[in-house]
């Protein structure tokens, strides 16, 4: 697995290539760290809107730590957190600020069975943690991503590809940019549909 990922991953001067390239179009740039000095890297040098933690390094103490004493918003990711460990790294999350979080319900398998990806959690981390919920999509379904919205999911993380014919670990369970694309605009008409809470009632009513 390391060897796998080093020959995948890029440069500092390549991270910073991106994240100029961004910028000129008023995209925000943003990465996930799996140490802690590509993390302070990501923080001091490419001033990374927010911090993701990704579902291996939530138990990562020097990373949480470091994460905590900022001020930034924070996305984890669950993976195969228990509600225990969750909320373990939430409180210490949470010890210097009060910074914004973001729990991403998500499943450990690429790809991803549909009979295994349980979105009613969403329901219940809501429940249990009193912060945002979001979804990680491991599946190759976009009915997946549609639904988590529909459950109430305020972010959707989804992998994205050049082509699903290149070599690596994640391009068979990712959109194409066409796919991609396609399944924003589902999302932002599902979000239309849900409306909001209270009965009204329209002019063409």
């Amino acid at each position: 697995i390391k060897k796998m990922s080093e020959k995948n991953q890029l440069s500092k001067s390549e991270h910073l290539k991106l994240s100029k390239f961004c910028k000129k179009f008023n995209i925000f740039y943003a990465c996930t760290a799996f140490d802690l000095n590509s993390l302070k890297f990501l923080d001091k040098k490419l001033k990374v809107p927010f911090f993701k933690i990704p579902s291996g390094e939530v138990t990562s103490l020097d990373m949480i730590d470091y994460i905590s004493k900022q001020k930034k918003p924070i996305i984890f990711s669950t993976g195969m957190s228990n509600f225990k460990e969750i909320k373990k790294v939430k409180s210490k999350l949470e010890k210097f600020n009060k910074n914004k979080i973001t729990i991403l319900h998500c499943i450990s398998q690429y790809p991803a069975q549909i009979k295994n990806v349980n979105l009613n959690i969403i329901d219940e981390l809501k429940r249990k943690f009193k912060c945002d919920i979001g979804y990680s999509d491991h599946t190759t379904d976009e009915e997946t991503c549609i639904s988590a919205v529909a459950k109430g999911a305020t972010i959707i993380e989804k992998h994205v590809t050049l082509s699903k014919k290149m070599n690596g670990p994640d391009h068979k369970i990712s959109s194409t940019i066409k796919e991609f694309k396609i399944l924003v605009e589902k999302i932002r008409k599902v979000e239309k549909l849900l409306g909001k809470n209270k009965k009204k009632f329209s002019k063409e009513e």
